[in-house]
């Protein structure tokens, strides 16, 4: 579980901090004047909820049931980023294909855990072989769903145009450094 909520937190954190960045600082793209409010309160009940996450790893249900609804809880937000948007450029045009995976991996999750209660198979015996092999199923899911996720939206991670990403940072540029004169 702990290795599920690692995995999950970096791209989370990661993507929220270039969508903030993207939208607030550099300009890349432009949003409504609600948005910041909008945005401020999704990523803080997304941290309430990664919190709450690390404070139930006691409970490996209530976790990844708990992630999972993080999971369709992030496909939403970054919806409703999409009708922030100031226009229809400053959508995100694969928000469809990226959010679909998350409702999958979340969907995929639930029954991972919630298939192996006794009462799901004729004579109690469960989906699941082993605990182990469960917990490494769900681990899978989760390492994929990053991977994915870095895969599908690479470009907006790490932007290859470094010079619009920086042009529109409201803060002077660095000074030069002092020349060195030799006698």
């Amino acid at each position: 579980m702990f290795a599920s909520l690692v995995i999950t937190v970096v791209p989370f954190y990661h993507g929220a901090n270039r969508y903030l960045d993207a939208t607030y600082v550099t300009g890349e793209r432009a949003a409504k004047p609600q948005a910041l409010l909008i945005d401020f309160v999704m990523l803080f009940i997304e941290g309430i909820a990664f919190f709450a996450l690390a404070m139930l790893a006691n409970d490996e249900q209530v976790f990844y049931t708990g992630l999972a609804m993080l999971l369709v809880f992030d496909a939403g937000w970054v919806g409703i980023t999409n009708l922030t948007g100031a226009s229809v450029s400053d959508r995100f045009p694969d928000y469809a294909k990226w959010a679909s995976v998350n409702l999958v991996v979340a969907a995929m999750i639930c029954v991972s855990v919630w298939a192996n209660l006794p009462w799901t198979t004729p004579g109690g015996t469960g989906f699941w072989r082993s605990q182990f092999t469960r917990d490494v199923a769900l681990l899978i899911l989760v390492v994929g769903r990053t991977f994915y996720d870095y895969w599908k939206v690479w470009p907006f991670y790490y932007p290859q145009d470094r010079a619009v990403v920086f042009s529109g940072i409201p803060a002077p540029a660095p000074a030069r450094p002092p020349e060195v004169t030799t006698h």
